[in-house]
């Protein structure tokens, strides 16, 4: 058995480029790029998004091809496996192999339980379920499919797609879980709640709540022992006023409040001494302004330290 195992994963959501077949192709490619030059064992690539596109099946169709019929990709890997959910979840879950002599997918429906990789690709788009994965919503009901924007661009909380999509395997002897997961993606339903500086916001304990029932999920399914790896979109995991009041600290800032004509706070901004604005939190948005890069790059390391 190796000693050390080289393995890439890749998440994305899609949902925002799914109308533009150019740019979605040019993703693809530089994923493609990401993993070959990275020259893995195996790579893992997490879609998020599917169901946002008139057709998701020809979607995920195109970016499967896309990455698995790139010729760097084609040399590299002998195998992949793939199940893109457009039915349910709009996850789809992507796994490349370098050599699939030492490498087994566990499937809970049959009596041997893990069984070995094909060569070549075997990928499954549109059906309800795949042996190998395991779907679940968070325990929310979804009878049909549905835009989470409507018509009039206005958000469809009741309807937002919020699931993960799990998979197993057995590698060079070692049992590996992989979770694509998309968290719930509003950041914020009110931003009266930062202005009454509440410890947590709604929309963040549901993703807190989700995650939780995530790892419960995990045990229930007897996985605790596997290394897990969950990759996904967690959508603004970030308790904002907490982030507020720590960006008014180290940014020297002015946190100023803009209110509607009933009194109701509509938005939230911090202004530096330039009188620049530096943050600004709406409804609808979060804006870092000329920090972004910095906050979300190199400032990335100093965040998780604190």
């Amino acid at each position: 058995m190796l000693d050390y195992i080289k393995q890439v994963a890749v998440t994305g959501d899609i949902s925002k480029i799914v109308d533009n077949d150019v740019i979605l192709r040019n993703w693809c490619s530089e994923v493609a790029k990401e993993i070959y030059e990275q020259k893995p064992e195996f790579a893992i690539v997490h879609v998020q998004g599917l169901l946002s596109a008139q057709d998701p099946d020809y979607i995920s169709r195109v970016i499967l091809g896309c990455i698995t019929d790139n010729p760097d990709i084609y040399k590299h890997f002998v195998c992949s496996r793939a199940f893109f959910d457009t039915k349910l979840t709009g996850l789809g879950n992507l796994y490349l192999f370098r050599d699939n002599r030492d490498v087994e997918y566990y499937d809970r429906f049959t009596s041997t339980g893990y069984i070995t990789v094909r060569e070549g690709n075997e990928h499954t788009i549109g059906a309800h379920e795949c042996d190998g994965y395991i779907q679940n919503t968070f325990n929310q009901q979804y009878a049909f499919r549905r835009e989470f924007y409507q018509d009039d661009g206005t958000r469809d909380l009741a309807n937002q797609r919020t699931a993960f999509l799990l998979a197993r395997f057995r590698i060079h002897g070692k049992e590996l879980t992989f979770v694509n997961v998309k968290l719930h993606s509003v950041p914020f339903e009110d931003v009266n709640e930062i202005a009454q500086h509440t410890e947590v916001t709604k929309a963040a304990q549901k993703r807190q709540e989700q995650i939780e029932y995530l790892l419960s999920e995990l045990e229930a399914e007897g996985l605790k022992n596997d290394a897990v790896l969950v990759a996904g979109a967690f959508n603004s995991q970030l308790h904002e006023t907490q982030l507020l009041d720590y960006l008014a600290r180290t940014q020297l800032v002015t946190k100023v409040a803009k209110k509607d004509d009933a009194g109701n706070v509509e938005a939230i901004e911090h202004v530096d001494r330039h009188g620049r604005h530096v943050t600004t939190v709406e409804k609808t948005r979060f804006d870092l302004h000329s920090i972004h890069d910095w906050f979300f790059r190199m400032a990335r390391g100093q965040m998780v330290r604190r």
